[in-house]
C-alpha cells in the first residue's frame, strides 16, 4: 500500500515578543481606581499586617484609618498640635504610633482613639516611628535632631540611642536584630539593636529619603535623589544601581513575597522591578509627585499618596465566584441523544484511536501534480495566513520550481504576488524568502517593465518600501555608533 502524500507543513519562525508580558497583565488588573482628596500632602501610608489589612494614611495634622473592604475612612485621629509624620499600625492592628513636627511621639488605641503613651524626647520633628516586627513592646523613632532611639513602650524609656549621623535622619527600618537608617548626610548606617554601636557605614551619595530591607536580612535598598542602590549587608557594598527615575525617589515597598519591588518618585512615576534581574517590568504614571506608596499584604490594594493631597487607591479585581456565574441552559433533545459520544474512557481502559487519513488541501494536490503556478494562485487567493504563502515559496525554491510558478503571467496574474511582496518585504522573519522571490520576478519580467502601468506602479511601490527600509537600517547603524561612543566615554570616566 502506497504511503499517503504528506500535507504542506507551515514554516516555523521565532516567536515575536508578546504585546503584553505576564507582569503587565497582572499589574493592569488593579483597575478599580479611587481618588480621595486630603487637606495636605500625603506623607505616609501603612497597612496592617493582620486581616482585613486596614491602612493608616498620614496627612497634615491627622492620621486616618481606612477600611480595605469599603475603602472609606473608619477612624480619624487628629490629636496633634503640628504636622504629623509616619503614622504606623502595630502588626496586630490594635495600636497606632505617630510623631509630629514638635518631636512628640504618641501611641493610640485604634479602637477607642485614646492616647496610651506620649514620649517627648526628640528636640526636632520625629520623622520616623515604627513598631518592631518581632517585639510588640519595642518602638523605633528617628528625628531631625540626627538621632535614632529604641523605646520600651511600657516604661517609656529609651533602651538605645544611636548617634553618628551629621544631618537629618528621615528614614529607618528594622532588619532582624539590626536597624538600618538613612540621613541627609548621604550615608546609610547599620546599627546593632542590642548595643549603641554602628556596625556598618555605607555611602549612598545624595540625601537619603528611604531605606527598605528585603526578606532574608542580607540585602536592602536605599533611595537618595533619582538613584536607588541595592546593598549586600554581609559584603558591605552596592551590587546594583537602579537609575529609572528622573527625579528623587521618595518611597519603596514590595509585594508579599518580596519578588517585586515598587518605587515612587517626585517625577510622578511608580516603577515595578523584578528582584531576579532588577529590570522594570511595569510602570504607572500618576498626576502628581509621589510621597508615599504601600501594597497590601494580600497583594490586593496599591495605595499612593501625592504632594497634591490626592490619595490613589487601586484595587485588583478578583475573578467572579462560581455562584455569580450564569446557569447553564438545559440540554436539547439532540444533546441528550449524543450524550457520551466524546467519552474517552477511564485510566484503566485501553482506547484504540481510529486512524483517519488527513485530506489534502487543493494547493497540496496541485503541488503534488507539479502544477506549481496553480498552487501559487490558490494560496494567494484562498489563504489569509502569510505563513502558508511563505511555506509554498520555500517549497518551490527547494524543488527549483519558483521560476515555473512565476513565468508566463500577465499583469493581473502578477498583481497578487507583487502585493504580497510589498506587504511583507519589511518583515524580518520573511525577508530572505521575499527577496529571493522579488529577484526572480525582476529576472523574468525585467525586459517587460514599462509595458503595463499596473505592474510598473506595483514595482515602484516595492522599490520605495525597500528604499525606506534601507534608510531605517542606516539610521539604526548611526544610532548604534553614537551609543557606542557614549558608552565608551562613560567607561573611561
Amino acid at each position: 500500500m502506497a504511503h499517503a502524500a504528506p500535507r504542506l507543513q507551515p514554516l516555523k519562525f521565532p516567536t515575536l515578543p508578546a504585546n503584553e508580558t505576564s507582569d503587565q497583565k497582572y499589574w493592569k488588573k488593579f483597575k478599580s481606581h479611587l481618588i480621595v482628596k486630603e487637606y495636605a500632602s500625603v506623607s505616609h501610608v501603612n497597612f496592617s499586617a493582620t486581616s482585613p489589612h486596614d491602612f493608616a494614611v498620614t496627612s497634615s495634622t491627622r492620621v486616618q484609618i481606612y477600611s480595605s473592604r469599603t475603602r472609606t475612612t473608619i477612624k480619624t485621629i487628629s490629636r496633634f498640635k503640628d504636622t504629623t509624620y509616619s503614622g504606623e499600625l502595630r502588626p496586630d492592628g490594635k495600636l497606632l504610633v505617630a510623631g509630629d513636627a514638635t518631636g512628640l511621639i504618641q501611641i493610640f488605641d485604634t479602637s477607642s482613639r485614646a492616647i496610651l503613651r506620649s514620649i517627648d524626647s526628640h528636640k526636632y520633628p520625629a520623622r520616623v516611628t515604627k513598631f518592631s516586627p518581632t517585639s510588640s513592646t519595642t518602638l523605633l523613632s528617628a528625628s531631625d535632631d540626627k538621632t535614632l532611639k529604641l523605646w520600651d513602650i511600657p516604661t517609656q524609656t529609651a533602651m538605645n540611642t544611636f548617634t553618628g549621623h551629621e544631618d537629618y535622619v528621615r528614614t529607618a527600618a528594622f532588619s532582624s536584630n539590626l536597624v538600618i537608617s538613612g540621613s541627609y548626610d548621604g550615608t546609610v548606617k547599620i546599627w546593632d539593636s542590642r548595643a549603641n554601636i554602628s556596625v556598618t557605614n555605607l555611602i549612598h551619595g545624595d540625601g537619603i529619603d528611604c531605606v527598605f530591607p528585603l526578606i532574608g536580612g542580607t540585602r536592602f535598598l536605599s533611595a537618595g535623589g533619582p538613584l536607588v542602590k541595592v546593598w549586600d549587608i554581609i559584603a558591605g557594598k552596592c551590587f546594583k544601581e537602579l537609575r529609572n527615575h528622573q527625579k528623587a525617589v521618595t518611597t519603596i515597598t514590595s509585594d508579599s513575597n518580596c519578588e517585586r519591588i515598587l518605587t515612587g518618585g517626585l517625577d510622578g512615576h511608580m516603577k515595578i522591578y523584578d528582584v531576579k534581574d532588577w529590570k522594570v517590568v511595569h510602570g504607572v504614571k500618576y498626576s502628581a509627585p509621589i510621597l508615599s506608596l504601600a501594597l497590601s499584604p494580600d497583594d490586593k490594594h496599591i495605595v499612593c499618596g501625592m504632594t497634591s493631597g490626592l490619595l490613589s487607591i487601586r484595587t485588583r479585581q478578583n475573578k467572579p465566584q462560581n455562584s455569580t456565574l450564569p446557569k447553564k441552559p438545559k440540554p436539547t433533545s439532540y444533546q441528550r441523544l449524543t450524550r457520551g459520544a466524546d467519552y474517552k474512557g477511564d485510566k484503566e481502559d485501553l482506547y484504540v484511536e481510529e486512524s483517519r487519513t488527513k485530506r489534502l488541501k487543493p494547493y497540496d494536490k496541485a503541488l503534488r501534480a507539479y502544477r506549481y503556478d496553480s498552487a501559487l494562485d490558490m494560496v494567494l487567493q484562498e489563504s489569509k495566513d502569510p505563513l502558508i504563502t511563505l511555506t509554498l515559496f520555500s517549497e518551490l525554491m527547494h524543488r527549483n520550481g519558483l521560476q515555473q510558478a512565476l513565468h508566463n503571467r500577465d499583469d493581473h496574474q502578477l498583481e497578487p504576488v507583487l502585493r504580497f511582496l510589498i506587504r511583507y518585504i519589511t518583515d524580518s522573519r520573511f525577508v530572505n524568502i521575499v527577496i529571493e522571490v522579488a529577484l526572480t520576478i525582476i529576472e523574468l519580467y525585467g525586459n517587460a517593465i514599462g509595458q503595463s502601468t499596473l505592474t510598473d506602479g506595483l514595482i515602484q511601490k516595492l522599490r520605495m518600501r525597500v528604499s525606506q527600509e534601507v534608510e531605517r537600517a542606516k539610521e539604526a547603524c548611526r544610532t548604534e555608533g553614537m551609543l557606542e561612543l557614549l558608552f565608551a566615554g562613560s567607561s573611561i570616566r
